[in-house]
């Protein structure tokens, strides 16, 4: 995991996610079941922060839609089985011991690659124009890879990678550390 990653990020909104979907199994048997166990933990993955006219600001819980899409993230990664609302294997690989980040990049690599982005695009990061070292931007991959999903979406994937330590941002700038690529 990358340093400094707010605990509102994406990486611990699906840590949590599939926390729930381990540590309430039993209890868990379709995608909404799953649903009201991730709002009832209270995560802090799942709040922000509000401005408020007298206390300057306060924590209130994320919106019902914001877990439920983000739980739906977790099936379409296929970490959660769609049925059940359980673990997938890939889901259980993800929350052992030292595994997370690299479990979840995988799956975002795999789903990219489903939608139509080609990874390629992150092997090759720099290039030169003149004396110019040039990296891409979320946008510049977004239009090369034709992507089939929205952009918003493939952003947020990127950010993902980020998180996961498979990817590295300089500004907007990314690009796939070397020898980081791995089927």
């Amino acid at each position: 995991m990358g340093t400094g990653i707010n605990e509102r990020s994406i990486y611990f909104k699906i840590q949590a996610i599939l926390g729930c979907a381990l540590s309430e199994k039993n209890r868990i048997g379709s995608l909404e079941h799953l649903h009201e166990a991730v709002a009832r933990s209270r995560s802090p993955a799942f709040t922000y922060f509000r401005a408020h006219r007298v206390k300057g600001s306060e924590l209130v819980a994320c919106s019902e839609g914001l877990i439920q899409a983000r739980v739906n993230l977790c099936v379409e990664l296929g970490l959660v089985d769609s049925a059940t609302g359980q673990l997938s294997k890939h889901g259980r690989d993800a929350m052992r011991k030292q595994s997370f980040g690299q479990v979840i990049s995988r799956r975002v690599r795999a789903y990219l690659e489903n939608k139509g982005f080609r990874l390629d695009l992150l092997k090759s990061p720099g290039r030169m124009a003149g004396n110019t070292f040039w990296l891409p931007t979320a946008v510049t991959l977004y239009e090369q890879g034709r992507v089939t999903l929205p952009f918003d979406d493939f952003r947020r994937l990127l950010n993902l990678l980020v998180e996961c330590d498979s990817l590295q941002a300089i500004q907007s700038r990314l690009f796939l550390p070397p020898n980081t690529y791995e089927k």
